[in-house]
């Protein structure tokens, strides 16, 4: 029986090993949860990760750029046609680390397995029946609309515009993130979110240097617990961006966690923040010139400007998630062939 080993972090796969602790395969992972995977080497041949709106391997390719295998799927990701011999395990939503077993024809989602076949899980849902009756429904039967990397947790996309233009520069997106399920003992919670934005605006003129930047921030959303009859608790988040022209790329992912807030007077367990160490973060705005973002009623604080002792009070494990998502936007509407495209995820 071939034995495989796995190496993780961040709940996202590095490497593979043999029974005998040889390096199979490595992974190049963006430094967030849940993957945004880049590439992987085999047998020291690299091979890099094309992803379709979905977050779906749409094709494979190698270190001079040639397209070596393609991908397509159905909406719930069986698998239409495939080219190219090439392992490739991460396929369906393979950004965020569904990993491809080919012998069952299924899909290891971290707390849970996911069969294409019958759309659905194959183990009930680990936080019971938050999700209605069927706790084994895989992301309440929309997986376009719905994203669920965790294996636990929905992020839902409500709102979007992603079909930018050279005549109208701006993209838009807005999620909500929902808590299932109330995980503190006390009324009290925060949702805290760290935002990574990589982003370049180049203008038609070669002369003109490009503006680049590169920045994190931190905001955070604190909540009470629901006293309508509603079972969930909802926080709502947008990215946007918009340009006059040029060609460039903006790309922002953020990922967000749950901590309760302990009762008044009672000592903060692992999963908590007391009353005093609450994260306070005033409203404000990150990076400079075009790439600058800024929250509306939101607090926000660039990542330079957090204290050590705060960094270290988000690096704990929370009462739930993380989750990710993410949106991009990248257009070139300075040569003959002018275009301009968005995405996000979920």
């Amino acid at each position: 029986m071939t034995v495989t080993n796995y190496l993780w972090s961040l709940d996202s796969y590095l490497e593979e090993f043999d029974e005998f602790g040889q390096q199979i395969i490595s992974y190049t992972n963006e430094p967030a949860a849940f993957g945004s995977l880049i590439s992987q080497n085999k047998d020291n041949q690299s091979a890099y990760f094309h992803f379709d709106a979905q977050g779906s391997t749409h094709q494979l390719t190698d270190s001079s750029a040639n397209i070596t295998d393609t991908f397509s799927y159905d909406a719930w990701g069986n698998q239409l046609t495939r080219t190219g011999t090439s392992d490739v395990y991460f396929q369906y939503i393979g950004e965020a680390g569904y990993y491809y077993d080919s012998e069952v024809d299924s899909y290891y989602v971290r707390v849970r397995i996911y069969n294409p076949a019958t759309s659905r899980w194959d183990s009930t849902d680990p936080f019971g029946f938050v999700d209605g009756l069927n706790s084994y429904l895989y992301s309440h039967n929309s997986p376009t609309q719905y994203f669920d990397p965790s294996g636990a947790i929905t992020i839902i996309r409500t709102v979007s515009r992603l079909n930018p233009t050279c005549k109208n520069l701006f993209a838009y997106v807005r999620w909500t993130f929902r808590l299932d399920k109330w995980p503190c003992r006390g009324s009290e919670g925060i949702f805290v979110q760290r935002v990574t934005v990589n982003c370049m605006v180049c203008d038609c003129d070669p002369k003109v240097p490009c503006v680049q930047n590169n920045f994190k921030y931190w905001e955070a959303w604190h909540v009470t617990k629901s006293k309508s009859k509603s079972k969930y608790t909802v926080v709502h988040d947008n990215a946007g961006f918009g340009a006059s022209g040029g060609r460039g790329h903006y790309r922002q992912s953020g990922r967000v966690k749950f901590y309760c807030i302990a009762p008044e007077g009672a000592p903060a367990q692992d999963d908590e923040f007391s009353k005093n160490e609450l994260p306070r973060i005033s409203s404000g705005s990150a990076g400079e010139g075009p790439c600058t973002t800024s929250s509306i009623n939101l607090p926000i604080v660039p990542e330079e400007e957090m204290d050590k002792k705060k960094r270290e009070l988000l690096d704990r494990n929370p009462a739930d998630g993380p989750s990710k998502r993410v949106f991009n936007m990248q257009w070139n509407c300075c040569c003959c062939e002018k275009w301009a495209s968005a995405n996000a995820r979920p």
